[in-house]
């Protein structure tokens, strides 16, 4: 399902927010899967060196449509997504 402008950038903020205060990374991509049921974020680390290797290192993680619709509502993220994305980005560090 198809998120609004403003409904998208409340989520792509909420996470956003999320990543960079816990894992020092940030929301470079956010977008809908071909098949429609999710959305699938990318995140970059704040903290890379520009001359380093790893400094276009990256993570995705899916976000099933409940938990987006969830995370608008609460204006926070459920803790499912949190466990989602900490688990992913302990991978980028």
């Amino acid at each position: 399902m198809k998120m609004t402008p403003a409904r998208y950038s409340q989520f792509f903020g909420l996470l956003d927010e999320y990543a960079r205060k816990k894992h020092k990374c940030f929301v470079s991509e956010l977008f809908l899967k071909s098949s429609g049921a999710h959305y699938a974020a990318c995140f970059r680390s704040t903290s890379s060196d520009r001359n380093s290797a790893d400094r276009f290192a990256c993570q995705y993680v899916e976000i099933e449509w409940s938990n987006i619709e969830a995370a608008l509502e609460l204006e926070k993220l459920p803790d499912l997504v949190k466990r989602v994305v900490d688990e992913r980005l302990r991978l980028i560090r």
